[in-house]
């Protein structure tokens, strides 16, 4: 039975990465306001948004500097999506697998910074891959069972009189690492932070956060911020 046809929202697929699904979300927004106990008296409804997202397989090596957030696809087929997130998972004999997501923005609104990703080439292999150089381990039988990395930003509106947007902007971007290990030699397991290089990340954004491997083993590390 063949499958559906997929819309590619932001533009990613290709050689590298193979659609596997994706879905509109489509949303309207509504505003409500009360009387003094709380009671609705009056509701509206403005601006229907759709919030798209897409999946993907890893076929060949990938280059994950293609993923920018606050990047605007927009062509005469679609409207205007802005991408806001991504997740990137792998694990022990596990295909590693991208996910991304965003919003809808009217065709012709202004956009202003971009948050590119750090340096870093997803392997097409099915094992766990330490992502973005965020940390490195060592240790006699300590091998790392998963790692993923979740990156966001916020996009944020200024809307007229008809409460439609006229210009946005995206800020607060951001990437965490989480990885999982298992040990079974004598050796207690070592982590160690790897900031990320200054040409990855500009002081400018404050974004670079890291933090001592915890139980979680998590990390923030920050990502470059650009501007049109």
């Amino acid at each position: 039975m063949a499958k559906g046809a997929v819309t590619d929202f932001f533009g990613l697929a290709g050689t590298e990465l193979k659609l596997t699904g994706g879905g509109e979300n489509q949303s309207i927004q509504v505003v409500e306001a009360v009387d003094e106990r709380g009671d609705q008296i009056a509701i509206d409804t403005y601006e229907q948004l759709k919030a798209p997202t897409n999946d993907f397989s890893v076929a060949a090596d990938f280059d994950c500097t293609a993923i920018t957030l606050g990047t605007l696809k927009d062509n005469d087929a679609l409207p205007g999506f802005v991408l806001t997130g991504f997740s990137i998972s792998t694990g022990a004999g596990q295909a590693p697998t991208v996910s991304v997501s965003g919003e809808q923005v009217p065709t012709g609104s202004t956009q202003s910074n971009t948050y590119t990703t750090p340096a870093m080439t997803l392997s097409k292999d099915h094992k766990a891959q330490i992502l973005f150089a965020a940390f490195t381990l060592s240790g006699s039988g300590v091998h790392l069972n998963t790692c993923s990395a979740t990156g966001s930003c916020t996009l944020t509106r200024a809307y007229d009189d008809n409460a439609e947007t006229i210009a946005w902007d995206v800020s607060k971007g951001q990437i965490e690492v989480t990885g999982e290990i298992v040990k079974s030699g004598e050796t207690a397991p070592i982590f160690a932070a790897a900031a990320m290089s200054l040409s990855s990340v500009s002081v400018l954004t404050n974004a670079l956060r890291l933090r001592r491997f915890k139980a979680s083993s998590q990390e923030k590390p920050g990502i470059r911020a650009g501007s049109h």
